[in-house]
C-alpha cells in the first residue's frame, strides 16, 4: 500500500482510529483552533474516502456535526466574538479537489453554508471571489438554495443523510471493532 502522497498526520490519525475507534483532534475553541480541526478532519476524510472506509467517514461526519453544534443540539453562532465556525476556503478547496461529486462531505458543507450562513455573507465581494475559485462548491450552493426555497427543511437537523452505509462484509469481518495488534493493523491496511 502506497501512502507517500497522503498527509502524515491523517495517516497517524487513521492508525489511532484503527486501534481505538477514536483519534486526537483540535478542539473547537477560537477560530484558529476550529480551522485546524476542520483541516484535520477533512484530510482524514479524504484518506478514508480514498481507501473507501465508510465507518471512518461516518465518524468524521459526526465530528463535523459536533463542530457546528452546541452540546444542547442548537447550532453555534456562525460568528461570535472570538469564533468563526465557517470552514476556511482552504478547507473548501481540499474537499472539492479531493472528493467526488455528490459525496456526503460536499453535501454537508453546502447545506451548512446555505442553512447557517447569513445572506449578508453572500453579498460580500470577497465571498464571490472565493466561490469562483471552487465552481463545484458554487453549483452545490445554488442547488441547496433552490431546495431551501422549495421545501424549507433544514437537512442538518439529522446527521443520517450524511452517513454512508456500512457494507455487511465490514461488519462480518469485525472492522467495526478496534484493531488489537500491529499485525492486525497491517492486515487491515493490506486489505484496503
Amino acid at each position: 500500500m502506497e501512502l507517500a502522497e497522503d498527509n502524515v498526520e491523517a495517516v497517524e490519525r487513521y492508525v489511532q482510529w484503527l486501534y481505538s475507534r477514536d483519534f486526537k483532534i483540535s478542539p473547537v475553541g477560537n477560530t484558529q483552533c476550529t480551522n485546524a480541526r476542520y483541516l484535520e478532519l477533512i484530510r482524514l476524510y479524504v484518506l478514508a474516502d480514498k481507501f473507501n472506509i465508510p465507518l471512518l467517514k461516518n465518524h468524521i461526519m459526526g465530528l463535523l456535526f459536533e463542530t457546528i453544534k452546541l452540546p444542547n443540539g442548537a447550532f453555534r453562532d456562525l460568528i461570535s466574538q472570538d469564533l468563526d465556525i465557517r470552514p476556511p476556503v482552504s478547507v473548501l478547496r481540499l474537499i472539492y479537489t479531493n472528493t467526488p461529486k455528490g459525496s456526503p462531505v460536499r453535501k454537508f458543507i453546502a447545506a451548512f453554508f446555505v442553512w447557517h450562513t447569513s445572506v449578508i455573507r453572500y453579498e460580500e465581494e470577497a465571498c464571490w471571489g472565493k466561490m469562483s475559485e471552487i465552481p463545484d462548491f458554487t453549483i452545490d450552493i445554488a442547488i441547496n438554495l433552490a431546495k431551501r426555497v422549495d421545501n424549507r427543511v433544514d437537512p442538518l437537523k439529522d446527521i443520517m443523510p450524511f452517513m454512508e452505509p456500512i457494507p455487511k462484509t465490514e461488519i462480518a469481518d469485525g472492522l467495526t471493532e478496534p484493531v488489537k495488534s500491529p499485525s492486525a493493523c497491517l492486515q487491515v491496511l493490506a486489505s484496503v
